[in-house]
């Protein structure tokens, strides 16, 4: 199987200390963050291996000092995309999925009609969003009946197929 990145974070800048960064990790949980060893940067060619290690946390970053970068190129990696292979992420408890996940999904209505494919997932600091074909729905009970990661589908709810016409 092909190796598959994921993001995970970003690094913001740079800390107090020439090999300290500050790091704003995507995951929900930050010690789900601290747990993965196994980092990369995007390059124009490639995926480059970073050695970061885990120093501390404030109230708005994690703070990891960064090791096989010379610390006067720190300053080139600000705002670089933080990935992992896709086999480091902690496993999901039941009903929660991945960004990643979701978007290789197919959406089906309840009539088991195929509407499309997840084109994005979008978030509002508080909901998440699912956009295919014409719509864009919250990734909710209401609309949502089914995910299954395993077969790529999603199953929209009855009331999504009552509602389709106002919600396009």
């Amino acid at each position: 199987m092909e190796d598959r990145y994921v993001e995970i974070g970003k690094i913001l800048n740079r800390f107090k200390t020439e090999n300290q960064v500050k790091i704003k990790p995507y995951l929900d949980d930050y010690k789900d963050f601290i747990k993965i060893n196994d980092f990369y940067i995007k390059t124009l060619t490639n995926f480059k291996k970073i050695q970061l290690t885990f120093q501390f946390k404030t109230p708005q970053y994690l703070i990891y000092s960064i090791e096989n970068i010379n610390p006067n190129l720190i300053q080139y990696i600000n705002g670089k995309e933080i990935f992992t292979l896709y086999q480091n992420l902690p496993k999901t408890k039941d009903g929660e999925y991945y960004v990643v996940d979701l978007e290789e999904c197919y959406v089906f209505e309840y009539s088991g009609e195929k509407i499309g494919r997840i084109e994005k997932v979008l978030t509002n600091g508080k909901m998440f969003f699912l956009e295919f074909s014409n719509f864009i729905i919250p990734f909710s009970e209401r609309y949502v009946k089914k995910v299954s990661i395993e077969k790529k589908e999603i199953i929209l709810s009855e009331e999504f197929s009552k509602e389709k016409e106002f919600l396009k």
